[in-house]
């Protein structure tokens, strides 16, 4: 079983943005467009990058006679763009940059195995929105980038060798160098 999936931590980096943001509607910035948007202070997470850093590692434990979990695992570094939209995107930006860093923040973070790397600067992303009848509005917008570091795991159950015969033989130069 892969752990965290891309699912299950985007789940938990929206349920972050819309803790930290203290904003009730949160989506996939990735999703099919649907219209109309969502009304009021929403937010979206995107997935920017998720390198891999350091090297992945097994470890092997047995659970009874018969069978060995292998679990595989790797650091992740998961790099999201979450952006708010309409009014109060700035302040939910800003409440969220100081959440993250707040020991409210870190214990939600921690409670979740998630570690926070680094969080962006607040940037400022108004725009003149065209509607569709011809006229313009603006509309707030604010943006961060998030880097967060987790775990990936992968554990398999595979079968244990009851027993195995081993023949060591050497070939006779080795043999050479071993009586010389």
């Amino acid at each position: 079983m892969l752990r965290p999936n891309t699912e299950t931590i985007e789940d938990t980096v929206m349920a972050m943005v819309a803790e930290g943001g203290g904003v009730a509607t949160v989506i996939p910035a990735n999703e099919p467009v649907t219209f109309p948007a969502p009304s009021g202070l929403y937010a979206t997470v995107l997935l920017i990058d998720e390198p891999e850093s350091g090297v992945p590692y097994s470890r092997r434990a047995r659970h009874d006679d018969d069978t060995i979990a292998i679990t595989t695992a790797r650091t992740a570094r998961g790099q999201y763009s979450v952006q708010w939209y309409r009014t109060g995107a700035q302040d939910a930006a800003r409440r969220f940059a100081v959440w993250i860093r707040s020991p409210a923040g870190a214990q939600w973070l921690r409670d979740r195995h998630i570690t926070l790397n680094r969080v962006s600067d607040v940037r400022r992303l108004d725009v003149v929105a065209l509607d569709v009848t011809g006229g313009d509005e603006w509309e707030e917008r604010a943006g961060v980038d998030v880097v967060l570091g987790y775990l990936v795991t992968l554990e398999q159950t595979v079968d244990a060798i009851a027993s195995a015969d081993i023949n060591v033989q050497l070939n006779d130069h080795a043999r050479e160098e071993i009586s010389a």
